[in-house]
């Protein structure tokens, strides 16, 4: 006799509430959401910031975390540090060189 098939499908962990929960906060964490709001990098409260995150698909959060991570992990591995920000694939000497003859530089411009 055959044993029945699950019910349940591949993606079933789409619906999984508590799962989801989990990985917004897994994702806040990660991007130290508490951290830029208190340097008023961000003006949303984290509640604020859960609510609209919820009203995202699983499968799209799951995503762009994984996009975020692979990112994450290439800046730290191509770049430098300079003020908790990475920068690639150049010193931070010709940074702080850059910051000081151009009264303009924008270092978020430059690494973006």
């Amino acid at each position: 006799m055959a044993t029945p098939t699950s019910q349940k499908g591949v993606l079933d962990w789409e619906n999984d509430r508590s799962f989801k929960r989990d990985l917004i906060q897994d994702i806040l964490c990660q991007i130290d959401y508490q951290a830029a709001l208190r340097a008023r990098v961000v003006d949303m409260s984290c509640e604020e910031m859960e609510a609209e995150l919820d009203k995202l698909s699983t499968r799209a959060l799951l995503n762009w975390y994984e996009a975020f991570l692979h990112i994450r992990s290439e800046l730290m591995f191509a770049g430098y540090e300079l003020n908790g920000l990475k920068v690639l694939d150049r010193p931070i000497d010709s940074i702080k060189k850059l910051m000081e003859n151009d009264p303009n530089f924008d270092l978020k411009q430059y690494i973006f």
